[in-house]
């Protein structure tokens, strides 16, 4: 590992339970993100080395890889980071975030505690007020967001989410569901309209993980078999169009 990866063990029962809870829509993605930078800007005590945390944990790469993971002993969650982490020694100071005006300049906002906060108070106000962001008012003139928590809102309501979730899932997979849900799987995308799984043959780690992601060195390979939909190893159940044709009446 090297000194972009940033490792903290998540002690915090409050903020385990946030990174692990389900995302649908891109609401529950900002939350996630907001969650991992107060998580970092508050926990990380200077460690880079996977090897010193013990499950679960989260790692943020913010030099190569640009994303942060989150990992459980059978659950990595992994999301675009965009922003530059500014660290010393064992302590982050603040998160750079690149903002380009109309002309194509580019300016560094420097996104403090205070600032992160700011648009966790934007988050909540969304949610309750159910309404467009443009649209949401706040009635304590003191409470009002500074402009870097607006900036860090906007930034994250508008980047790419890239998001994937590996699951290791014994109990769903039982007899014929493991037809639609495997195993070993990624979840890919988190809405209800554009989710949808990919079946693993066999356990994955962050390591592993990290290499599908490095895509400039070599491409991973999807193999399907013809007129077979590939289930993973067990060649005596390999052939899962026939259950599955069954299963829509077409036998």
């Amino acid at each position: 590992m090297s000194k972009h990866d940033f490792y903290i063990n998540l002690t915090d029962a409050k903020g385990r339970e946030k990174m692990f809870s389900e995302v649908t829509d891109i609401y529950d993605f900002i939350k996630l993100k907001l969650t991992a930078l107060e998580l970092l800007i508050t926990q990380w005590n200077g460690c880079h080395e996977q090897n010193k945390c013990k499950f679960p944990y989260m790692c943020v790469e913010d030099y190569e890889l640009h994303r942060i993971f989150v990992e459980s002993n059978n659950k990595i969650i992994s999301s675009g980071f965009s922003l530059k982490i500014q660290a010393k020694s064992d302590k982050i100071d603040a998160f750079i975030l690149i903002k380009k005006d109309d002309s194509e300049k580019t300016k560094k906002i420097k996104i403090s505690a205070k600032h992160i906060s700011d648009a966790i108070a934007i988050l909540n106000q969304v949610v309750k007020e159910k309404g467009l962001y443009n649209d949401i008012t706040f009635d304590d003139w003191e409470n009002i967001p500074s402009e870097e928590g607006k900036y860090l809102f906007e930034y994250l309501l508008f980047e790419e989410p890239a998001y994937i979730r590996y699951d290791y899932d014994k109990q769903a997979a039982k007899g014929k569901r493991s037809i639609v849900h495997p195993q070993y799987h990624f979840d890919i995308n988190f809405t209800k309209n554009h989710s949808y799984k990919l079946g693993l043959p066999k356990s994955i780690d962050e390591n592993e993980l990290r290499n599908i992601f490095l895509s400039k060195d070599f491409c991973r390979m999807i193999s399907l078999k013809k007129n077979r939909i590939n289930r993973g190893t067990k060649s005596s159940r390999n052939n899962n169009l026939k259950f599955l044709k069954k299963s829509r009446g077409q036998y």
